[in-house]
């Protein structure tokens, strides 16, 4: 650590610090044989921090790699508010319920103009999944949703890390399982969410 001190030193390096989780790395042993730290770092010279004052660098969470994820932004840019129409949630797809909604939510019409009578259902099905209140009722505010999930996966994360510094008892091992499998739901969730939006706005 000291070799590499000197090398960023040498350098003109800067460690650019960070929000979030301390440690980057977590060998996933349990008990006695965790062993975590901070590995992962990011770095940069006085004039790039000059260049980008409003930088920040943040430990995002991690389930598969034994690495945490680290995510720069430059600058914070306050986003427009725009009025939206109907958005289908690719997540709704996950959701037990959502097919008998929707069917519910399906007249049945005799306009003689096809297009018109597709533009009757899907209005109709919008009004039903948005408007009266399912997907509210089920996810909330989708923004809020998402604030909540990224707040249960850090809770979740959390517990993971505590489990594993844990004796290994069957307890242990069933809860640690336990919380693995609710972390990577509300990450597919989440990630089906970025991604429906990475293509659309």
């Amino acid at each position: 650590m000291i070799n590499f001190s000197h090398a960023l030193a040498n350098c003109n390096l800067h460690d650019l610090g960070y929000k979030g989780p301390q440690f980057t790395w977590n060998n996933k042993s349990v008990g006695t044989k965790n062993t975590q730290e901070r590995l992962d770092r990011m770095v940069a010279q006085a004039e790039w921090k000059y260049m980008f004052p409003n930088y920040q660098v943040y430990h995002l969470d991690f389930l598969y790699s034994d690495h945490q994820p680290l995510h720069l932004t430059l600058n914070h840019k306050p986003t427009r508010n725009r009025l939206r129409g109907f958005r289908f949630e690719s997540f709704w797809l996950k959701e037990e319920d959502f097919r008998e909604t929707l069917l519910s939510s399906w007249p049945s019409t005799h306009l003689q103009d096809p297009l018109a009578g597709l533009s009757s259902c899907l209005l109709s099905c919008s009004s039903t999944l948005i408007h009266k209140s399912w997907n509210t009722k089920k996810f909330g505010n989708t923004q809020n949703a998402i604030k909540q999930q990224q707040s249960v996966i850090k809770q979740q994360q959390s517990v993971i890390n505590q489990l594993y510094s844990m004796t290994a008892t069957p307890d242990i091992m069933d809860q640690l399982n336990k919380a693995k499998t609710t972390l990577e739901c509300l990450l597919k969730r989440e990630d089906l969410f970025w991604k429906q939006r990475a293509r659309t706005d």
